[in-house]
């Protein structure tokens, strides 16, 4: 995909972040937000929604375990 956007004559970057299944957001994280241009404060709520996601994402699949047609589950984030 970065080669593709550089042949267009676009500038890319790649950020690679690390979000545990528990909701553990690794260095990275901060790292690449920064570099987007985030403040501090906007950083701390987008690690906390990204946290919760992932939790709620691990908690779904999960329960859903024992079923062989997974269902779709609708998230209020």
């Amino acid at each position: 995909m970065i080669e593709g956007c550089r042949a267009n004559g676009w500038k890319a970057n790649l950020f690679c972040v690390e979000v545990g299944a528990r909701g553990f957001v690794a260095d990275s994280f901060f790292g690449a937000m920064r570099k987007l241009g985030l403040k501090n404060s906007e950083v701390k709520e987008m690690k906390r929604k990204v946290s919760n996601i992932a939790l709620r994402c691990s908690y779904a699949i999960y329960i859903q375990r024992e079923r062989h047609d997974f269902v779709k589950w609708k998230m209020d984030v």
